[in-house]
């Protein structure tokens, strides 16, 4: 409350901002913020804006790699080939 006073702005803005930080604190007996426990959620401050979403890039980059993985595998056919007098047929998977 001491640093309200050093800091500009209305005594709402500043109000609005201690009481921000105090709901996205984790309290030391619940492990849990005060805003968590009553709207199951974190309210969004500045600095959530200027980050990146770690948790959504992990997920785009896992969904793309399980699109290229679960793809079905194709057959590719190559032209016969004579190898000591007969023809032979090669066939390949790719996984």
């Amino acid at each position: 409350m001491k640093q309200m006073t050093e800091e500009s702005g209305s005594l709402n803005q500043k109000l609005a901002n201690f009481l921000l930080i105090y709901r996205k604190t984790p309290q030391a007996t619940t492990i849990e913020s005060p805003a968590m426990l009553l709207m199951k959620r974190l309210p969004r401050s500045k600095i959530d804006f200027i980050t990146p979403d770690l948790l959504k890039k992990v997920t785009e980059k896992q969904d793309s790699q399980k699109k290229v993985l679960t793809k079905t595998p194709s057959q590719k056919h190559f032209q016969p080939r004579r190898h000591c007098g007969y023809i032979e047929e090669v066939v390949t998977r790719s996984n």
